[in-house]
Formats: C-alpha cells, sequence, structure tokens
C-alpha cells in the first residue's frame, strides 16, 4: 500500500486517530511523512509545554498579587462571579468580569506584563515608529487643550510647533 500522505513511497506504518464525531481512523504512512508529523508534533510539544508554564507564572503571579490589594466584595454584575472565585479558581466567568474586577487586575497584569497594561501586539519597526509618532501627536494636542484652558497660549504654541515638527517626519516617512 502506499503512503496516504504523500502517495509514492511504500506506507510501513499505521496511526490511528479518533475523529471529532468519535470514529476511529487508521493513516497508513510511509517512514519520512512520519518523520516529519513525529518532528512537528514535537516542535507543538514543546510550544505547548512554553505556552503551559507562561500560563502557570503568569496565575501564580496574579494570586500572589491579589494578596497585596483586593476588594474583597467585588462582584461582576452580570455572572455573578465574586473576586474571591476568581483567584480560587483563576477563570472569570464572562467578558464582564474584566470590568467589574478592573481596578485589582491592572496592577496585577501590569506586573506579569512589564508595565504593559493593554495589548499593543507586534508590527514592523518602521510602522512603529508612525504609530508613535502619532500617540506622541495625539498626546500633545491634549497637553495643548490643557493649556489653553489654563490660558497657558506661550505653552500651548511651543506644543502646537512640536506637533508640526512630528507631522513633518511622519509625512516625509511616507
Amino acid at each position: 500500500m502506499l503512503c496516504q500522505k504523500c502517495g509514492e513511497n511504500e506506507a510501513t506504518m499505521e496511526i490511528q486517530q479518533v475523529s471529532q464525531d468519535g470514529a476511529l481512523e487508521s493513516l497508513y504512512i510511509c517512514e519520512n511523512c512520519a518523520a516529519e508529523i513525529s518532528s512537528l508534533e514535537n516542535e507543538v510539544a514543546k510550544a505547548m509545554d512554553t505556552f503551559n508554564e507562561m500560563a502557570l507564572d503568569f496565575l501564580t503571579l496574579l494570586q500572589q498579587g491579589s494578596n497585596l490589594q483586593t476588594e474583597q466584595g467585588a462582584v461582576c454584575e452580570h455572572c455573578g462571579l465574586s473576586f474571591d472565585d476568581f483567584l480560587a479558581h483563576n477563570r472569570v466567568g464572562c467578558e464582564h468580569c474584566y470590568q467589574a474586577f478592573q481596578e485589582q487586575l491592572v496592577p496585577m497584569i501590569g506586573r506579569v506584563q512589564n508595565k504593559h497594561v493593554r495589548h499593543v501586539g507586534k508590527m514592523p519597526a518602521r510602522f512603529e515608529e508612525a504609530v508613535n509618532r502619532r500617540q506622541e501627536v495625539q498626546a500633545l494636542r491634549e497637553q495643548i487643550q490643557a493649556a489653553v484652558a489654563a490660558e497657558a497660549f506661550e505653552e500651548a504654541a511651543v506644543l502646537r510647533d512640536k506637533i508640526k515638527a512630528l507631522e513633518a517626519q511622519e509625512g516625509g516617512a511616507e
């Protein structure tokens, strides 16, 4: 019988799998395909081990941090989960729990994620510079509004000039 994966070599192994509907399925493969599957499974197993270690570290830090500051009476209004129950099971009950326990979770997440409390993702360096500039411009605009409200017009003019310089950099970079 030929290998069911590559269709070229003689099948020397049988792999049995349970399908999603519960039926037992057999796959007949050659040694080369078996080696590929084995190496892929090893890589997946290593990645899962790394993920599991990180998840356990996160949960441990989360529990340790909760001992420092907890508002024992916090309860999610949508699912009824208490913060103590969350700590006991390390699982939220619904998406609204994050809002209900925000005061307790944000500092803990910050400790675990190198002080990052919102997901920023990864992006190519050239795009990251542009995003950082836009964020800086937004922050400067907010500072201008505060300066104008405080009638600090000279400070607002300096901030305006900084924004113009940043926007000029952005226009030249793209």
